[in-house]
């Protein structure tokens, strides 16, 4: 059934996974100075997406949580106070407790101004339109980051594999070596995932630094993060991350190929 939200003010946006790769955040006027309901809705097209604008008050035709049609009413002088408090609303509405865990937002000083955009910078990366060559180079560069990310360590899984199940190699192992080995090689698999994860963020921060296709990959990022700032070199948390999984991955790949000599 088709209903009506009246004078809402679209302050958020976000691409997302499919099905609802389109998302957009409205806020219903307020009523006695009480903050305004949040809702969550999403188009289907990226034309309907481009075409509605940060700041914009419409009249939105939805059924379900789809966006059927909207009509323009007007437009609003967002302030940041204004802002920050809706988003604040919004993540206690949609972010699940992972999400919020990650962004602080379980801490006594958590504050969305320290992660998120000011609406003016948001609002201008997500209205960024690049040029014809500034897309294709970028979106080149992100094919061939993927595929550098992935077969480097896939090329070099197969080759240990390879050196572990020749028949020369294995004679040097004892009895047990025809177990031991595709065990080792199960335990290695781990390790060259957290290659391709190392691989992957180091070459899109690399990226992030280019300048001539920076503003456009800050606005899929923005996108995609719903107007977290997103830093142009590795984070701290990320290095922490990356280095205990990568520690832990390591130890086990060790463990599993000494195994494979001593068995």
């Amino acid at each position: 059934m088709k209903q009506t939200l009246h004078d809402a003010m679209l302050f958020s946006v976000e691409r997302g996974a499919y099905p609802y790769k389109y998302r957009l955040y409205f806020a219903e006027p307020s009523v006695n100075g009480e903050m305004p309901e949040i809702h969550r809705m999403y188009v289907r097209s990226r034309r309907a997406f481009s075409r509605l604008k940060l700041g914009g008050i419409y009249d939105v035709d939805y059924r379900g949580i789809r966006v059927i049609d909207t009509k323009t009413i007007g437009t609003h002088d967002m302030t940041d106070d204004e802002y920050f408090d809706l988003l604040y609303v919004r993540d206690r509405m949609f972010q699940d407790k992972n999400n919020k865990k990650r962004l602080g937002m379980y801490d006594k000083d958590y504050d969305p101004e320290q992660i998120y955009y000011t609406f003016d910078v948001f609002k201008s990366l997500v209205e960024y339109k690049p040029g014809f060559w500034q897309a294709f180079t970028a979106n080149a560069l992100k094919l061939f980051c993927y595929f550098l990310s992935f077969l480097v360590p896939i090329a070099l899984y197969l080759l240990l594999v390879y050196l572990f199940s020749s028949s020369g190699f294995i004679t040097t192992l004892s009895s047990r070596g025809a177990v031991t080995v595709p065990i080792t090689a199960i335990c290695i698999i781990p390790f060259i995932i957290w290659i391709m994860s190392i691989l992957h963020t180091a070459i899109m921060t690399l990226l992030l630094n280019v300048p001539y296709i920076m503003p456009y990959m800050l606005k899929i990022y923005a996108l995609r993060l719903a107007g977290i700032r997103k830093s142009c070199v590795i984070e701290d948390d990320t290095r922490k991350s990356l280095f205990i999984s990568g520690a832990i991955t390591l130890t086990i790949a060790v463990i599993s190929v000494i195994i494979m000599f001593v068995i």
